[in-house]
């Protein structure tokens, strides 16, 4: 999985199981992982501004390409309230950013 536009494809199916289906959320969320890796994003690397958006202090709207990552990071390790939510969003702002940075 390494052509855009089925990365863009895989993204936007994920984001349309978060909203909307009874898959599993640990599933979706390591599916949301694997593509932003696939996607360079990069989330082996911490950040240090990702809790502004966890806590609400900052629209993921507002995220920027590595902020997502930091997000997606968070997410992986399953252990955030309202997981599901925030999962769908940062993955409809990863889509929307993907062309621009990938």
């Amino acid at each position: 999985m390494d052509d855009r536009d089925e990365l863009m494809a895989e993204l936007a199916l994920i984001n349309r199981q978060l909203q909307a289906s009874d898959e599993p959320t640990s599933d979706l969320v390591d599916a949301l992982f694997e593509a932003a890796r696939a996607l360079k994003l990069p989330v082996d690397d911490p950040r240090d501004d990702t809790h502004r958006f966890i806590e609400g202090a900052e629209a993921i709207e507002s995220a920027t390409w590595v902020q997502c990552a930091g997000i997606i990071q968070l997410l992986a390790q399953h252990q955030l309230v309202d997981e599901r939510a925030l999962a769908a969003r940062v993955a409809q702002r990863v889509f929307e950013l993907a062309p621009t940075h990938y």
